[in-house]
Parts: structure tokens; sequence; C-alpha cells
């Protein structure tokens, strides 16, 4: 089996908010996936996929995971960022 990962921005440059804390300068991207059983003659959409908010000077704030059924589908906030 062959796997690849596809990210898609989905927005820039947005405020979000994580456990009350705003973050400028966010970009959202799309990240799903797509599975081969033939040697990549022909790809099948993953039954996950993934929702990353990324901030600039921070890295990933938060990620939302969704499951089409197969697993159980959950959220991931940053809770704490220090600055070294």
């Amino acid at each position: 089996m062959s796997v690849r990962f596809k990210e898609t921005i989905q927005q820039k440059d947005i405020a979000v908010t994580v456990q009350g804390t705003t973050y400028q300068n966010t970009i959202v991207v799309l990240e799903a996936s797509e599975y081969s059983l033939d040697g990549g003659a022909t790809w099948s959409s993953a039954w996950f996929s993934s929702t990353n908010y990324y901030t600039r000077n921070v890295g990933l704030i938060k990620r939302v995971f969704v499951d089409q059924g197969v697993f159980a589908s959950y959220l991931l906030e940053l809770t704490r960022s220090e600055v070294f």
C-alpha cells in the first residue's frame, strides 16, 4: 500500500482564538490523505483528514482531525507556548 498526503491552503493571515488567546497571522491548511493498492496507478481518498492552524513565529496552534467512521474525531489545541 502506498500513501500520500495532499495539503491545501484554505485561509491565510486570519485571527484564530485558542484557549482564550487570539493568534494573528494564522494560516489554515487542509491535510487529506490518499492511498493506492496497485503501486500508484490509481488513488483513493482516505477516510480521514485534518485541518491544521499554523501561526507565524509559534507553529501549530490547533488541529481538527475528522474521521469518516473508523476512528474517533478529535480536537487538539495549544495550551502553552514559550519563546526562547
